[in-house]
């Protein structure tokens, strides 16, 4: 699935990956409104008082395809956490790959292939935000 394809098709696309998601998960996906899309765990002394694992925030302002592919990075982050339980502490670098790896193949397991080319080019333009950020700071 790629940019090219109808507008319609990607929003119905990005509904269908947004249940999928929350019902595998148990993650609630909703709107973000503060420029930027992320995932938030819920703090595991919360886990059993809330109704689900975490949060992912899409920002509502981006376009339809890159919600898609935001939604399989965030998912990637999630999966990491469930997967490893927060135990192993990777670098912020080895995390954002991570989650970009996971995220895709968990989507592709569900037979939704994302772009390879499209999805690769935004992993690596946010990956070198990220980067440049890390760099700034030290």
């Amino acid at each position: 699935m790629s940019s090219t394809l109808n507008q319609k098709l990607l929003y119905d696309v990005y509904e269908a990956l947004v249940f999928l998601v929350e019902t595998d998960f148990d993650i609630s996906v909703e709107d973000g409104f503060e420029g930027n899309s992320y995932w938030i765990p819920t703090p595991e002394e919360e886990i059993d008082e809330v109704d689900c694992f975490g949060i992912i925030e899409i920002d509502v302002d981006i376009p339809i395809i890159q919600k898609i592919y935001t939604l399989s990075h965030e998912t990637g982050h999630a999966i990491y956490d469930m997967q490893t339980k927060k135990t192993l502490k990777p670098s912020v670098m080895q995390y954002e790959k991570a989650a970009w790896i996971i995220g895709y193949q968990y989507f592709l397991s569900k037979k939704y292939a994302l772009d390879e080319k499209e999805y690769w080019d935004l992993a690596e333009r946010c990956l070198g935000l990220y980067e440049h950020a890390i760099r700034s700071q030290e």
